[in-house]
């Protein structure tokens, strides 16, 4: 099965390059990227994490990276867009303003990475539809401020991550359509000890997530799924739960509860000030 899986891989990346290639110059649609992956492997292999190798602004779509240690290597404001990122390890990496949208990543390493500005949209995170968590790539404290992401992440970390002003939710306008038809599913994701003021999770699907000590200062959870989602110790200070659902959901300790948007409108529960 795994040899099957491989070959069907390499026949859709394969495919997918090969259309790439055929774009005229000056087309709105893809094109090819600067480099293969052979030279950009190469590249990373001769760096150390002391001296990391420099792709920033680099066109690296739709490259077969797989398995790669990046050595945190500068990839600011490069277009990774359907890239195969599995099990690559991208740690301390230089990731602001990076497109990632569509690339694969399964299993895939971002502790401690700068994702400040980076867009993650519809990209493909688990190997089959299960959704095992071993799939779950691994964003343990990065920094990404401002960015976007529209993903299926269920079990993924986030634990102490600077997420301040994230969007997970739809675009308000329709301008685009790739992060507005789709919304997030992060079943189980734990953000605790995480930096998230301002987050958009409007409609997002969280049940089981974790938010233990986080601060969720005026995060719109508006419409969200929080079913069995634990708040304890979180400070939600003027977050909106308008319309949420936040049956079994815990706050003992949370901060800020009475100061909380929506209290009336919650699906399932009220939310109660707990001393």
């Amino acid at each position: 099965m795994a040899i099957w899986d491989y070959k069907c891989r390499a026949f859709i990346r394969t495919a997918v390059i090969a259309v790439a290639l055929t774009v005229g110059a000056g087309s709105n649609m893809v094109t090819a990227a600067e480099m293969a992956a052979r030279d950009v492997i190469s590249e990373i292999f001769k760096s150390t994490a002391d001296r990391p190798v420099d792709f920033s602004d680099r066109d690296l779509s739709y490259l077969d990276l797989a398995n790669v240690d990046f050595k945190k290597a500068l990839l600011a404001g490069a277009d990774l867009y359907g890239c195969d990122l599995t099990r690559a390890n991208l740690s301390g990496a230089d990731l602001s303003d990076t497109r990632l949208d569509r690339s694969t990543i399964i299993g895939t390493d971002f502790t401690g990475a700068n994702l400040e500005g980076a867009t993650l949209l519809l990209p493909a995170g688990f190997s089959n539809m299960a959704f095992e968590q071993k799939d779950a790539p691994n964003f343990t404290g990065v920094r990404m401020a401002g960015g976007r992401i529209i993903a299926r992440l269920d079990g993924a970390s986030f634990r102490n991550a600077d997420l301040t002003n994230v969007s997970f939710g739809p675009r308000g306008d329709r301008s685009d359509t790739i992060s507005t038809v789709l919304q997030s599913k992060l079943t189980g994701v734990d953000f605790s000890g995480g930096k998230l003021e301002g987050v958009n999770f409007v409609n997002v699907e969280m049940p089981f997530s974790k938010f233990v000590g986080a601060n969720l200062k005026s995060v719109n959870f508006t419409g969200a799924d929080l079913s069995k989602a634990n708040f304890s110790g979180a400070d939600v200070t003027g977050a909106d739960f308008t319309g949420a659902t936040l049956d079994g959901a815990v706050f003992d300790g949370a901060i800020g509860l009475a100061t909380v948007r929506g209290r009336t409108t919650t699906q399932n529960t009220d939310i109660q000030v707990v001393r």
